[in-house]
């Protein structure tokens, strides 16, 4: 398994994450808690919008498991939201923190 450094190889324009991302999911650990996962997603989307593909391969979390437990929850509550919210199926749809986030 690659280092963090190389999670986001494979996404264009993602070539690394920044040292702070990089600090956050490394603190997070194999199995994270549902609370700990949630509070790295928010430490994360606050530093820059983010696709869930990317977020998912960082975490080391399935794409679909990690936007339909996670982040469509996290946008229900109030605490994310979606850079293009008229279109959630959006192939450049990302997520960011709210200011109530």
């Amino acid at each position: 398994r690659g280092g963090v450094a190389d999670g986001l190889g494979g996404v264009p324009g993602r070539q690394e994450i920044d040292a702070k991302a990089r600090e956050i999911i490394e603190e997070l650990g194999p199995r994270p808690r549902k609370a700990a996962l949630r509070e790295a997603i928010m430490a994360l989307t606050s530093l820059r919008p983010w696709h869930p593909t990317e977020l998912a391969k960082a975490l080391h979390f399935s794409p679909d498991k990690l936007t339909e437990r996670h982040l469509k929850a996290m946008v229900e509550e109030g605490l994310l939201e979606r850079t293009h919210p008229d279109n959630p199926a959006h192939p450049a749809q990302a997520y960011r923190t709210t200011r109530r986030g």
